[in-house]
């Protein structure tokens, strides 16, 4: 059994991995802290971002970037406060681009009032490199659960961690009941994308515990769906 991510879950080279469970939906924020030039990168920061903000200004932190996996509201909600704060970049795939431009009334549809998202500042696309550090991170396309759904690999030295989103989960895989959802692509995302990956590579989801591919090789049940 996998536990949750811990708040420091590795720190080699004076690097330092933060997990953050935000909001009423639990949606995992990861940030990817340089410890000696106090600047970090931020993963799917959220619906509530006030322990993030906490947490950035606890560690005298500076964004440098927010990465997004895909475009649903409690994954980007915490953005605006973070570009407001910090003139922070925002990332992610085109694909998803009307998905995050309608944040306000896919909130609503919950019962929640948000403000209008910051404008993206650039695109996440298949192989690009975004370094960090003497590392960095590279982006493999998996469309299914949104059509812009993206993993985010990151590689130090014999380390291969996989930021996923809600393409899978322990035990279980994301839903594609949603717009953008497509149960065909979900399952080539992670059988023919993510399962080409080491089974040691650690892997990140949106929400829930970590797991590895090995785990997930062997247990998940997506391997099982059938598509007629």
């Amino acid at each position: 059994m996998y536990t949750p991510v811990p708040e420091r879950a590795f720190a080699r080279d004076e690097l330092v991995l933060h997990s953050l469970s935000l909001g009423a939906f639990e949606t995992n924020c990861y940030l990817l802290a340089r410890v000696a030039e106090r600047d970090c990168l931020v993963v799917d920061p959220g619906l509530d971002p006030e322990p993030l903000l906490d947490l950035i200004a606890d560690e005298g932190l500076r964004p440098v970037r927010i990465l997004l996996t895909h475009a649903h509201l409690d994954h980007i909600g915490g953005c605006r406060a973070l570009v407001d704060r910090f003139a922070v970049p925002v990332l992610l795939h085109p694909a998803d681009r009307l998905l995050y431009e309608r944040l306000v009334p896919s909130a609503a549809v919950f019962g929640i009032r948000t403000l209008d998202p910051p404008p993206l500042d650039g695109e996440l696309r298949e192989g690009q490199w975004l370094p960090f550090g003497s590392a960095g991170l590279t982006v493999m396309e998996t469309p299914g659960h949104t059509q812009g759904g993206v993993c985010l690999l990151w590689q130090e030295e014999t380390r291969l961690s996989a930021f996923c989103g809600d393409l899978i989960f322990e035990g279980s895989y994301g839903r594609t009941d949603l717009p953008g959802g497509n149960t065909r692509q979900l399952k080539h995302s992670i059988l023919e994308r993510l399962f080409s990956l080491p089974d040691e590579t650690v892997l990140y989801p949106g929400h829930g515990n970590l797991t590895t591919i090995g785990q997930e090789r062997d247990h998940n049940p997506i391997k099982d769906v059938y598509l007629p």
